[in-house]
């Protein structure tokens, strides 16, 4: 172990900040309020920070506790390098907020993919996640390069809203063809999915 973090543990070390440092910086280019990472975002950012500390300060490495983190450290870096460069490629291109209340009134903030068919913004997500944010008959704030509008949202679990909205998505975001390359979502839309339509308030 020591002759790899002294090559090339040094070189994933500076990786895995520039990483880290890349979740938040990429949602600067959005125009509007600063969105702060959250969930799994945020998580893949802060594990990307404590690897690299690992790889570019040796005292962390010193006597037993390099035996008993050294390995499963080294094997978590990829999966964190990986969800780290996909939540950075997935903000590369539009991203909308969406902020609702939920079900049991606690204000909610999704940030979403969009493609727009028939004079409204679309996108899909799970039904559990819709029904958890009460994402059917209701309003939200939709924040849409730079600018904030009210949207009425409706749930549209038919296979035909579905499918075409995530084939939109497919066909705009590189990231998802990504993870759709390597096995992270399906390329077609599965039971469970449903289409999220959002219109402006009349």
């Amino acid at each position: 172990m020591t002759g790899f973090f002294g090559g090339i543990g040094r070189f994933i070390g500076i990786v895995l900040i520039l990483l880290g440092v890349a979740v938040f910086a990429i949602r600067l280019q959005h125009a509007g309020p600063y969105a702060v990472p959250e969930g799994g975002n945020l998580l893949g950012a802060v594990l990307a920070f404590v690897l690299a500390a690992w790889f570019l300060r040796p005292f962390l490495r010193s006597g037993a506790l390099s035996h008993i983190l050294g390995w499963p450290a080294v094997l978590a870096t990829p999966v964190v390098m990986f969800f780290t460069l996909f939540s950075t490629l997935g903000e590369v291109e539009e991203v909308i907020s969406l902020g609702v209340t939920d079900p049991n009134g606690n204000p909610v903030a999704l940030r979403l993919w969009v493609v727009d068919r028939d004079g409204a913004a679309w996108t899909t997500m799970s039904d559990e996640k819709a029904i958890t944010n009460g994402l059917d008959g209701s309003t939200g704030e939709l924040l849409r390069q730079g600018e904030k509008s009210c949207v009425a949202i409706t749930r549209h679990d038919d296979m035909e809203s579905v499918s075409a909205t995530h084939n939109q998505k497919y066909e705009k975001y590189a990231a998802h063809r990504l993870a759709v390359a390597v096995g992270v979502f399906p390329r077609e839309a599965g039971e469970g999915s449903t289409a999220i339509r959002m219109v402006p308030c009349p």
